[in-house]
């Protein structure tokens, strides 16, 4: 935006008036052509700044040759700083056009550290400030937590048209019960592969969203969760459900109040026998005492808010716990609420030895000159050397000791874990 003509550029494109249609349509069109028109003139700058640059060295040249046989006068020393004056500039520029690209790529496709970084952060720090660790958001965990969230608005925006829309291509159950191994590359298949991988993961997202009955006829008795959080009852009860003649029955045409009493209306194919029997008999053990309310509409729940609303954190955290469930190679760590979040990153980098010591660099394959220690200069800089084991830093712990009347310590992991003796102070 500093370089001269690049105003000229777009003033001259945005008053160009060859397009045509509705305001969006011209926008667009003169957005589309002002990129055409700004990387050509980026090329030509660059190539300009290019054979300035080559003049610029060929006069320094002449320059120097001139100033070996001491014929430079005054004015020539002049001529030469601003030549020099003006190499910087350029290159400076190059300097600048190139870092702005890195920092392009490297925001597109990261480096040779991003995936292990990513992986790290993902695994092992992910987990909240509640359960021992840092509380750091994971993108991954927020984009899954995300699409779940489409379950609960499909269950429960019975009337909006995106959702008849759905049911219509995918089923009245919108495809969560019958597309877990789709090929379909659709974004409405995706979202319920999502869902699936929920499942996978262990988390029981049907089970979490629990219907609560009112007048039962908004409910469907099979394939809904509404019973005592048991799951839907076609799972719990699959030969009943084989022998059900209506398999989208609702609630109310099951369970109906005759003669002052709440008993089973069932419809069956025909009439249920051996282990199918036991199974109708256990079905109205689990429904005895279930009673229809006429005031009021039935209504979903979240079983993981004590609101009893969906919130995409509440999915979100049970996810996280899963997926770091068998995580057993992170070390124990627990947050401390006393002290900034900043020294629990350190210390954190401290006990998963990750802060950029000599040491850890060289292993990492960043050349430098030396492992050693610059304070001491008798042993490679590593982690505990640094924090510990350095003679320079050895005074300070000692002072410490000395301060707290405890016992020298200098096992990393009684310091981080904050085993110290203050029960045998000496001087008490």
């Amino acid at each position: 935006m500093e370089e001269d003509g690049f105003s000229k550029v777009i003033e001259a494109l945005w008053a160009c008036g060859d397009y045509t249609g509705s305001a969006n349509i011209v926008l667009k069109n003169k957005l589309k052509q002002l990129k055409v028109d700004i990387k050509s003139w980026w090329r030509d700058l660059s190539e300009k700044n290019r054979c300035n640059k080559k003049d610029i060295q060929s006069r320094l040249d002449e320059w120097d040759a001139k100033a070996e046989v001491g014929i430079l006068s005054s004015s020539d020393c002049l001529k030469r700083e601003e030549d020099l004056m003006q190499l910087n500039r350029l290159e400076q520029k190059e300097r600048d056009s190139l870092r702005q690209k890195s920092r392009v790529k490297w925001a597109i496709e990261g480096d040779e550290n991003t995936k292990y970084f990513h992986s790290i952060m993902n695994m092992k720090v992910l987990v909240s400030k509640t359960d021992g660790r840092l509380g750091v958001g994971s993108i991954k965990t927020k984009n899954i937590g995300l699409l779940g969230k489409w379950k609960w608005r499909f269950i429960n925006e019975q009337g909006a048209l995106w959702r008849k829309i759905i049911a219509e291509i995918h089923g009245s159950s919108g495809g969560f019960d019958t597309m877990g191994g789709s090929k379909n590359n659709s974004t409405w298949s995706s979202i319920v592969g999502s869902c699936n991988r929920i499942e996978q993961l262990g988390v029981p997202l049907n089970n979490l969203m629990v219907r609560k009955i009112y007048r039962g006829t908004q409910t469907l008795f099979w394939k809904d969760n509404w019973l005592n959080n048991l799951g839907p009852l076609k799972e719990c009860f699959p030969r009943l459900f084989a022998l059900e003649r209506f398999k989208d029955c609702l609630v109310a045409d099951r369970w109906v109040l005759e003669e002052g009493v709440w008993r089973g209306k069932w419809d069956w194919n025909r009439q249920p026998s051996g282990r199918a029997d036991g199974d109708l008999t256990k079905l109205v053990t689990d429904l005895n005492g279930f009673t229809l309310d006429e005031a009021q509409d039935d209504r979903w729940e979240w079983t993981l808010t004590s609101s009893r609303k969906f919130t995409v954190a509440s999915l979100c955290h049970a996810i996280q716990l899963k997926m770091n469930l068998n995580d057993a190679s992170a070390p124990p760590f627990t947050w401390n609420s006393w002290v900034p979040r900043k020294v629990n990153v350190c210390a954190w980098r401290v006990t998963m030895d990750r802060l950029p010591t000599r040491l850890n660099l060289c292993q990492r394959g960043i050349d430098l000159p030396t492992s050693v220690c610059l304070f001491c200069g008798l042993s490679n800089e590593s982690r505990d050397h640094c924090f510990f084991l350095c003679p320079k830093v050895k005074v300070v712990w000692l002072k410490f000791w000395s301060w707290w009347k405890v016992p020298s310590r200098f096992s990393l992991t009684d310091i981080l874990k904050g085993n110290f003796d203050f029960t045998n102070r000496s001087g008490e």
